[in-house]
């Protein structure tokens, strides 16, 4: 099942409790389009790499020359914190709290310049 809606998340866990369920396995979080966080985590890696390797090349004495090599390592991904969730498996409960919490997205890239004199 999928829920656009977090603020009703704790009322349909509460729900499937009433109608009898005892276990609840996998509940995720994540954004409908990634695509636009993975760019960002994307970007903001390639800017990391680039500012690691000039800091390298400098305190080496030398300069960057052109890149050769931009690999991107892995899949992009995110990891969703949420700030509580307690689940308290009596029918007799009111719905479940679940409180907001932030989604991280990573990226990793592995850049290769030439090095200038």
């Amino acid at each position: 099942m999928r829920l656009q809606d977090i603020n009703i998340v704790g009322e349909v866990l509460a729900g499937a409790v009433e109608a009898g369920a005892n276990r609840i396995d996998g509940i995720s979080f994540g954004l409908k389009d990634e695509t636009g966080a993975l760019d960002e985590a994307r970007r903001l890696a390639v800017a990391e790499a680039r500012r690691k390797a000039a800091f390298l090349a400098e305190a080496e004495g030398v300069g960057l020359g052109p890149l050769l090599q931009l690999t991107e390592m892995g899949s992009p991904s995110y990891r969703m914190e949420v700030a509580s969730m307690a689940m308290d498996m009596r029918a007799d409960v009111a719905p479940v709290p679940v409180a907001p919490g932030e989604i991280s997205f990573s990226a990793s890239v592995i850049l290769v310049y030439q090095i200038a004199d």
